[in-house]
């Protein structure tokens, strides 16, 4: 059976930001995704004045039927990988359920965006999902691997805690975007101190 891939176009002029970060994060991906397990291997190209790209389709499967321990040793790869590419200076931006996909064996993340800033439908726009965006990149509009590690944080708690959930994650974010709010079962200053098997370990208590 031929192998489904997952692509995307972008236009050179909706990627915002310096144009030699934007390469080098390309640079980033064609080069380390191959190599670090949990990121899934994606190829980002020009063709003219736009950027392709191109990741395997992963079928999403659930890991709800698998024991405790089979998961936390998935997420313990999945939190070495995340602290290898930090360590690297790669922020992911969007971590949450829906980029990070049990494939009924492993935990991959997808979804390596070119620009963490670009114009999307008209719109300047961070690649991010709220409320999962700590409060001192919401003060620099910005996003770091503070965001990536709540992201992280809460797809954990998610994973060993069906019952763990966010309410109204917009209005959070925008109380947020006025004062400093704690919105989850540890401190955010703590959580963004962290490195991310630390924060695997946390989730086995919440």
């Amino acid at each position: 059976m031929a192998k489904k891939y997952f692509r995307k176009v972008y236009s050179q002029t909706d990627l915002l930001g310096s144009e030699q970060d934007i390469i080098d994060r390309i640079d980033f991906i064609n080069e380390y995704s191959p190599l670090i397990p949990s990121l899934v291997t994606t190829s980002i190209w020009e063709n003219g004045t736009n950027y392709e790209y191109k990741q395997p389709f992963i079928r999403k499967k659930s890991f709800r039927k698998h024991n405790k321990s089979f998961l936390v040793n998935k997420l313990e790869n999945l939190a070495r990988d995340l602290n290898q590419i930090t360590d690297c200076g790669f922020v992911h931006g969007d971590l949450n359920m829906k980029n990070i996909l049990f494939d009924g064996k492993n935990f991959s993340i997808v979804d390596l965006e070119p620009s963490l800033y670009q114009i999307k439908n008209k719109m300047k726009q961070l690649m991010m999902t709220p409320p999962y965006w700590s409060f001192n990149d919401i003060q620099n509009n910005t996003v770091s691997t503070e965001s990536d590690k709540i992201g992280f944080f809460c797809f954990c708690c998610r994973v060993f805690n069906n019952k763990f959930f966010i309410k109204n994650r917009i209005g959070l974010t925008k109380k947020r975007q006025k004062e400093f709010v704690e919105f989850l079962p540890i401190s955010e200053n703590e959580i963004v101190s962290m490195k991310y098997d630390d924060l695997l370990n946390e989730c086995l208590y919440v």
